[in-house]
């Protein structure tokens, strides 16, 4: 059953990855993370692997807000077909 709070979410997160400032600053920090993982030492395998790490991890945050996203759209649709 769908419920006005994850409507609410998905919203929330549609307004965020929809928002310019967020964008840009995701981008900037992929950025950042691959430009030091290509002029890191090749011998240093540990900031490479923090590197990967991190850009991992910044990839799953923007996926888990389209997640919401999505669930949120479904849920908003199920609540239109529940007034009708």
């Amino acid at each position: 059953m769908a419920t006005q709070a994850e409507v609410d979410q998905g919203r929330e997160a549609e307004l965020l990855l929809s928002n310019p400032t967020y964008q840009s600053a995701w981008s900037d920090i992929r950025d950042d993370l691959t430009r030091d993982w290509r002029k890191s030492d090749p011998g240093d395998q540990d900031a490479r692997e923090r590197c990967y790490v991190a850009i991992t991890l910044l990839d799953k945050l923007q996926d888990k807000f389209g997640e919401y996203m999505n669930a949120g759209r479904l849920a908003s649709d199920v609540f239109d077909k529940e007034r009708r």
